[in-house]
């Protein structure tokens, strides 16, 4: 709740053309409400798979909620940052701290690319490869 308060400051510029809101993301239904008459062009998940422990809801609900040639932008964790003595192409849950001083650890779900592209081919997500700048 914090990060949305503080993203509405940070984009105070384009307030009129932003909304945030706050929904349970692991469950489809709380998402549904967010589902506008017409459909959105983008949608952005921003370093947030990473802390949802089921991924389905929120990717079927953007695969329902986006425009047909829209776009899904969506970031996790570089597991060379995270797991250096690892495998990386295994999944696993690890506990961390996302904010100083927090009371108690957070779950982070680490999720192969492999993984979250098996997803998005199931969703019936196009995957476009973008040259680099």
């Amino acid at each position: 709740m914090i990060i949305v308060l503080k993203a509405g400051i940070w984009c105070r510029d384009v307030l009129d053309k932003v909304t945030f809101s706050v929904c349970g993301a692991t469950n489809f239904d709380a998402l549904m409400p967010l589902k506008q008459e017409k459909p959105f062009d983008k949608a952005v998940a921003y370093m947030i798979i990473i802390d949802i422990s089921d991924i389905n809801p929120l990717f079927k609900a953007v695969i329902v909620m986006l425009h047909k040639g829209g776009s899904f932008v969506f970031s996790t964790h570089h597991p060379c940052f995270t797991y250096q003595n690892r495998g990386y192409y295994t999944n696993c849950t690890h506990k961390g701290e996302a904010i100083a001083d927090q009371p108690v650890l957070q779950n982070y779900y680490h999720r192969s690319i492999k993984e979250v592209f098996k997803l998005m081919d199931f969703m019936r997500f196009r995957k476009q490869n973008k040259k680099p700048l």
